[in-house]
């Protein structure tokens, strides 16, 4: 799928996979830290702290993502619960492959 970073740290995120020949992003969000509407328990202890801490989060992956999306990146956002089973990897490589494949 060509060259790749990971965990770049000169890229706006910090995304897990760089594609930088094709200009594609890839983050993997963890369910718990981007607050995943599915597998996201919040903890008892310091309700308010948690809520708040991941509605910063979230609103942060949106200004990342459209900021690189602003400079002609291709974002993709995973969850982490999608790479779970071979089928939802296979359902990942095909996004970022897709992606990759606008560029020929």
């Amino acid at each position: 799928m060509g060259a790749f970073v990971v965990n770049s740290q000169d890229i706006d995120g910090k995304p897990d996979f760089v594609f930088r020949e094709a200009g594609v992003a890839v983050f993997i969000d963890s369910c718990f830290w981007h607050g995943c509407h599915w597998h996201c328990r919040m903890p008892e202890a310091n309700a308010d702290y948690w809520q708040a801490k991941i509605a910063r989060n979230r609103q942060r992956d949106k200004q990342v993502t459209r900021a690189l999306r602003y400079r002609g990146w291709r974002v993709i956002r995973l969850w982490e619960h999608t790479l779970k089973t071979d089928a939802g990897i296979a359902r990942a490589v095909r996004r970022v492959r897709n992606a990759l494949e606008l560029d020929t």
